[in-house]
């Protein structure tokens, strides 16, 4: 039985950083934490935009290796995540960005629990 008069807490440390450029801090963020292997997930349209193939770009001027993962629906379906984690496992990358709009990170942060949980979604 729980005992619901006990106070609890915890702390999720998270740091969003954001602004105009902050996204250039993005490839010596990912070196500085040891990571070296990105999936950036993003919807088709994004993935055809300069900026976005910018992004892939800086990361690859320091070594990151990138794979794109781009085959979600505008409004995600069970089997996005599903091919998204397969995609994350099979390619052996060490980290996930979700990149663009509600969608894309939607199926970004559910394929980092699908890669890390063994229950079903």
């Amino acid at each position: 039985m729980t005992d619901f008069n006990i106070i609890r807490q915890f702390s999720y440390p998270t740091i969003i950083r954001f602004g105009a450029g902050a996204v250039k801090e993005l490839p010596d963020h990912l070196v500085a934490n040891g990571l070296s292997r990105a999936l950036l997930v993003t919807d088709p349209m994004v993935a055809s935009l300069d900026f976005f193939k910018k992004i892939k770009e800086s990361l690859e001027a320091k070594a990151i290796s990138v794979e794109v993962f781009s085959d979600i629906h505008k409004n995600p379906v069970k089997s996005d995540v599903l091919k998204g984690g397969d995609v994350y496992k099979l390619t052996e990358r060490d980290c996930i960005i979700g990149i663009g709009g509600g969608a894309a990170m939607d199926v970004a942060r559910a394929i980092v629990l699908r890669v890390n949980h063994t229950r079903d979604l």
